[in-house]
Formats: structure tokens, sequence, C-alpha cells
């Protein structure tokens, strides 16, 4: 169950804008290894007495691990908010 609560999505295409299908040359760019895909946001949201928090993430693509997801080695932070 999801408490009561809006969000907003920013996509953003590793193909330049074109179609989600993407070009040939990037595909095989991923899949050899000389570029990666990441994927990385900023979470805001309150908690159950409304206190504001955030945090962000950095996750990047494994295409020679049947496209599994990793952390990256930086970006990822949370407020020090502690109540």
């Amino acid at each position: 169950m999801l408490p009561d609560c809006s969000f907003q999505a920013v996509e953003k295409s590793i193909w330049s804008g074109r179609s989600s299908s993407g070009e040939p040359q990037h595909y095989d760019a991923v899949m050899s290894g000389s570029l990666t895909v990441y994927v990385h946001g900023r979470v805001v949201y309150q908690d159950v007495f409304r206190h504001p928090h955030w945090f962000t993430f950095c996750y990047h693509m494994m295409p020679e691990y049947d496209f599994s997801w990793a952390l990256c080695s930086g970006g990822h932070q949370v407020d020090d908010d502690n109540e």
C-alpha cells in the first residue's frame, strides 16, 4: 500500500531524443561495454510525521550479466534530517 502522494518523473533517452528503439550503433556500444547506461535521480518525500526528506541514487547497466543493474560507486546521498 502506498501513502497518499504525488510524484514527478523526468525521462531522458540515451538515444539523443530519437525513438525508444535507439540506434543500432548505440545498442552495439552498450553490448560491447564502450557505452554505459546510467540511471540516476533524486527522490523527495514526506515521512508519516510530514517531515520532508530526500535521497539520490545512481545505477549502471551491466549487459554482461543479463542486463542487471549495479550501484554506481558514487552519487548516493541521503538528507541528514533525523527527525
